[in-house]
Parts: structure tokens; sequence; C-alpha cells
């Protein structure tokens, strides 16, 4: 694995982070990103994971250092590791160093919708925040 590789950790449940996890990847032309889906109970054992705060907050790991990252943190990150967004780069850490950044992604990820996979009857799912 590559030192620059970053394991990002985001929940499948979750529409607006399905939809971003997408978008991402196909901006990661240099495969510096490794989405892995927070739901796997696997892959939340073989990363000792905290499920709760793993749900929270997006959560990511470096492959070389296993350095760990949540929430603003994690999109700090993925900003460093992808180009096409550096320019963002310098707004995102000053806004996570004046911690300001945890709290938008948490107003954000608080109001996020949960769509459980499996837990659909017929045409209807619970839908709920986290």
């Amino acid at each position: 694995m590559s030192e620059q590789v970053l394991l990002v950790f985001y929940d499948n449940w979750c529409p607006l982070c399905t939809r971003a996890k997408r978008i991402i990847e196909k901006a990661d032309r240099r495969k510096a990103l490794r989405f892995m889906p927070l739901r796997d109970e696997q892959l939340r054992a073989l990363y000792r994971l905290d499920e709760n705060e793993a749900e929270r907050r997006l959560y990511s790991l470096d492959a070389a250092t296993g350095e760990a990252f949540s929430g603003i943190g994690s999109i700090v990150e993925i900003a460093r590791r992808v180009p096409v967004f550096w320019p963002l780069y310098p707004l995102l850490y000053l806004v996570q160093k004046l911690k300001v950044g945890d709290k938008v992604y948490d107003w954000i990820a608080h109001r996020r919708r949960i769509i459980p996979v499996g837990q659909c009857e017929g045409d209807a799912c619970r839908v709920r925040r986290v």
C-alpha cells in the first residue's frame, strides 16, 4: 500500500456520504484514498474502530503512519492528498485550526439521513438522523 494512502471509512447507509464518496473518488486520480464502508463489521473489527464515534464523524487513517483523523480533520487530509482539492486546503486547514471546522462539520453530520441497508420493507425504509 502506498505511503500516501488514506483509508476513509464512510457511512454507506448515508446517501449524502455515498454521493460525496463517488465525487471524491472521481477526483482522486492518484489513488491516494481508499474508501471503506463503515457498516462492515469485519472492517470495524480489523481497524478497531469505535462504531459510535465513526458513525458520528467521517473517520480516516493514514495507512503508513496509523495516524487517525475524524470530522474536519478527515476532510483536510482528503484535500491535502487530492490535487483538485488543493485550492481548498488552506481554507479547510484554517477553519480546523480556528476550531470552527468541527462545529460546522458536526452540524451538517448531525442532520444527515441514514437509510439502513437491508432494513426496508417493500418500498418503505425507516429514515433516521444520526
